[in-house]
């Protein structure tokens, strides 16, 4: 029995090119795919990069920096995170300061009521209009409840947990955006 052999094919045989460009094709999609929860903060690093080059500019005329490239673009980088974050985080101290206050208050509220602030009803236009809203739904416990009915007290320090996670999660994102920004000062020329 003979076997026949077919010939490979040639260097520009349009088969070749079209498996080569199909299996690029699959490469490209396949890293984007890989990479589709970095490409946001890769946006964004070219987003804050174009928005600040001119600050950029300037700030390494003022400083002279122009030789310590590596330098100027890791302070800028340094002062663009600061800038971003120290704001976030002094929030997010403030929102883990009020949790305890903010349980117990919608605690008592839920066996109590809210009572009707006195300035309300003396508010022009519709002061005792809304007078009126807040105490049949907001004055009697039982209305409170309803209206705080998705809120458990109880379950504040799971939801707190769950949060923690999503932030560490955003602050990773956030830390490759930098690092991003940091390239595209240094290179960005």
């Amino acid at each position: 029995m003979r076997t026949v052999q077919t010939p490979p094919l040639s260097s520009d045989s349009r088969s070749r090119v079209a498996a080569r460009f199909f299996l690029a094709s699959a490469l490209l999609l396949l890293s984007l795919w890989i990479a589709r929860d970095f490409l946001a903060s890769l946006a964004w690093a070219v987003i804050i990069t174009a928005s600040l080059w001119p600050v950029y500019t300037w700030f390494i005329r003022k400083t002279n920096a122009a030789e310590a490239s590596n330098l100027a673009a890791a302070l800028f980088t340094l002062l663009v995170a600061m800038v971003i974050f120290l704001p976030i985080v002094m929030g997010l101290q403030q929102l883990a300061e009020v949790r305890e206050p903010a349980a117990q208050w919608i605690k008592e509220a839920r066996e109590s009521g809210i009572p009707v602030p006195g300035w309300l009803g003396q508010a022009p236009i519709a002061g005792d209009y809304v007078a009126g809203l807040w105490k049949a739904n907001l004055s009697d416990p039982k209305a409170v409840a309803t209206v705080f009915s998705g809120i458990e007290t109880d379950s504040i320090g799971g939801w707190m947990q769950a949060f923690g996670g999503n932030l560490l999660h955003r602050i990773l994102l956030f830390a490759i955006a930098l690092i991003g920004v940091f390239f595209l000062f240094r290179d960005g020329h």
